[in-house]
């Protein structure tokens, strides 16, 4: 059978989490049947960091917050290309999907990646967002939420239960089993992978190191990613000058996925403090396929891929303490770090790969067309 042709409408913006979903799907998606381009309302990041490079990309830039002309554009591109299904992922994308969808008469599916009314620390934004993404929604029957937590807060918001499909995030396999992984022997490398914003809690990791550091443990943090806003990244450079952990700190700023795995070859776990906001965290799953004890904060989907004490320890937000005494428990004991590794690395293999997220996706554009 030819395959079907997809177009992913997304902002472009940045190259996060919902960004390596996207390019993940469009690596993965062939092999069921679909192939996929992008349509960038914002281009920036995504169409540079990418892996799919070979996944075509339009460019349908938004000149204003108001510039809704690019759904006749795009619905004119629908049409033109022969695009079975229009896969949007933010409010903005839907809104303008939305219109195009209507114009071309083509189906819809939108992606929820994070609870939109808590996405950003504006509530106003959050909540102009979430307006927008519920009128999008009028006559929409797909709905993907990433974890079965986005899917209550979806039907908490008025949606659907039959309208919202659970489709987890998946990442590829890493390259080694973690049996090939050995605990630091002198030196233990905390690592944390983001789109870092002030809602990813580093404030907390770095509370966590500096209590480390003073109870006398030989302990560094690398923190893989970018800064949302400029602002953010000096709030974070004087909170550790502050702190007078500089020497234990290395940034090592963003990379793309093809880069990924080698920064989480030289962690020996990973954290994620969050403090809410959270959907599933794909640096979460790649740190697991990757076999790397996690310690997050236990909000939204986290539980759905950390088992407290399996994978790694769940801690509540806001508590460095917590975290403190999570790495002293792994640290303490090689035998725990060697069974959290091998266990995140399994749980990675049976339930969050790309090739399953990607199959389940397919699954739904199977049912529409």
């Amino acid at each position: 059978m030819s395959r079907k042709k997809i177009i992913h409408l997304i902002n472009g913006e940045f190259y996060a989490g919902a960004e390596r979903v996207q390019d993940i799907l469009a690596l993965n998606l062939p092999e069921f049947g679909y192939d996929v381009s992008f349509a960038c309302l914002k281009p920036r990041d995504f169409p540079r960091l990418r892996t799919a490079q070979n996944a075509p990309i339009f460019d349908l830039q938004m000149k204003s917050k108001l510039g809704f002309n690019v759904a006749i554009k795009l619905a004119e591109l629908i049409k033109k290309n022969n695009f079975s299904i229009i896969h949007t992922h933010t409010p903005r994308s839907a809104l303008i999907g939305r219109i195009a969808s209507l114009l071309s008469k083509t189906p819809m599916v939108h992606h929820v990646h994070s609870p939109t009314l808590y996405d950003t620390e504006n509530r106003l934004r959050n909540r102009v967002n979430m307006v927008a993404e519920k009128i999008s929604m009028i006559g929409v029957n797909n709905m993907v939420a990433v974890s079965g937590s986005l899917k209550k807060y979806l039907i908490n918001q008025g949606y659907i239960d039959n309208r919202i499909t659970v489709i987890r995030n998946g990442v590829p396999s890493f390259e080694a089993s973690p049996s090939n992984r050995s605990a630091s022997k002198n030196e233990w490398v905390i690592g944390c992978v983001g789109y870092f914003r002030p809602r990813k809690g580093l404030e907390i990791l770095l509370e966590a190191l500096t209590e480390l550091l003073k109870q006398g443990y030989n302990v560094k943090i690398h923190l893989v990613g970018g800064f949302e806003t400029s602002a953010y990244q000096k709030i974070i450079s004087n909170y550790i000058e502050q702190k007078k952990v500089g020497h234990a700190v290395v940034f090592r700023g963003a990379c793309p996925n093809s880069d990924i795995y080698r920064e989480f070859s030289q962690m020996d776990i990973f954290s994620l403090p969050s403090l809410y906001g959270e959907g599933l965290p794909m640096v979460i799953l790649e740190a697991m396929a990757a076999g790397l004890p996690v310690i997050a904060s236990a909000v939204e989907g986290v539980p759905e891929a950390i088992t407290d004490s399996i994978e790694g320890f769940l801690v509540q937000p806001n508590d460095y303490l917590a975290v403190v005494e999570s790495i002293k428990k792994i640290i303490s004991d090689k035998h725990l770090h060697r069974k959290m590794c091998d266990a995140s690395y399994r749980r990675h293999q049976i339930e969050f790969s790309d090739s399953i997220m990607a199959s389940k996706i397919a699954q739904v554009y199977d049912r529409i067309i």
